[in-house]
């Protein structure tokens, strides 16, 4: 796949700070479809940080993989700001960072490698 210039330095800049920070990353997207870890992939060495990537497109797979609250994704949509809060939350069994696609922007903290995340409405 081709990704612009900048979103491949912007991903290598977010693996470089993992790596320094002793972070494993992983990935749980939606309307993204993958295009989050598939961009962090493209970068050589990014097996030293990636863990996994969860493409949790349907309903089914935010609340079976991510633990989202089935009641959530009925009362505010699935592409609402409360399931992305939702999925921004750790599923079970999974001890990596996680990042979001699903109307989130993320950022990490050079000085503390603390991600910092942003809903989208």
């Amino acid at each position: 796949m081709m990704f612009d210039d900048q979103l491949l330095y912007d991903a290598d800049q977010i693996l470089k700070l993992c790596k320094k920070f002793d972070i494993k990353l992983s990935t749980a997207e939606s309307c993204t479809g993958g295009l989050i870890i598939s961009c962090l992939t493209e970068i050589s060495g990014s097996s030293d940080v990636i863990d996994r990537g969860f493409i949790t497109y349907s309903n089914e797979a935010k609340i079976e993989l991510l633990g989202v609250p089935n009641l959530l994704i009925a009362l505010h949509g699935a592409v609402s700001e409360e399931v992305a809060i939702a999925m921004s939350e750790d599923p079970p069994n999974i001890g990596s960072v996680i990042l979001r696609g699903n109307g989130v922007v993320f950022s990490l903290n050079p000085k503390n490698g603390r991600i910092i995340k942003k809903c989208a409405k």
